[in-house]
């Protein structure tokens, strides 16, 4: 009987440890993310990268401990650098805004993104990466996507131009709002 017991005492509180942990967003992959990975990857990418993420991205992010790090950033506006961190940089161009951001542990996570507010006057190639004067890059996350109202694109590792301080991508813009690459 004391065994029942504690077995059922067992799956009892196992059933409340995973009470924290509640499904807030399911993609159309099947990941699975909680409020506070959902709000952190809404902050390090943008809200609605979620829809693009696999089991294998959110378990590298899972693995490394990156969310309870904070995303630093520094901000370029006309030549003047304000320093809130040195991991992260946003600049504007007249109708587009260019944007990465990092959070690390023992590994750091970058992220790349430029976004139209318009929708882009030459739908033709554009080219999205970076370089680093220290450290080594590994591009872990294998892809790019190029999202808009109504258009869609991805690319793969084997369409990437990648070295060991760095990585960039040439990527098709479409016909589309809310352009995201």
């Amino acid at each position: 009987m004391k065994k029942v017991c504690i077995f059922v005492f067992a799956l009892l509180f196992l059933k409340v440890g995973n009470v924290s942990a509640s499904t807030y967003y399911t993609n159309s992959n099947g990941v699975n993310f909680t409020k506070e990975q959902y709000d952190f990857i809404s902050k390090l990418y943008y809200d609605g990268y979620q829809n693009l993420m696999t089991e294998a991205d959110l378990d590298k992010m899972i693995t490394l401990e990156l969310f309870d790090k904070e995303i630093t950033s520094t901000t370029v506006n006309d030549g003047l650098v304000s320093k809130q961190g040195l991991r992260s940089t946003s600049v504007y161009y007249g109708k587009r805004t260019l944007t990465i951001s990092s959070v690390c542990t023992s590994e750091c996570l970058v992220s790349l993104m430029a976004k139209w507010d318009v929708i882009p006057t030459i739908q033709s190639w554009d080219v999205i990466g970076f370089r680093t004067s220290s450290g080594l890059v590994v591009n872990s996350v294998n892809m790019a996507s190029v999202v808009g109202a109504g258009y869609s694109a991805t690319y793969y590792t084997y369409d990437a131009q990648i070295s060991s301080n760095g990585f960039g991508y040439s990527v098709k813009l479409g016909n589309a709002g809310n352009m995201k690459v």
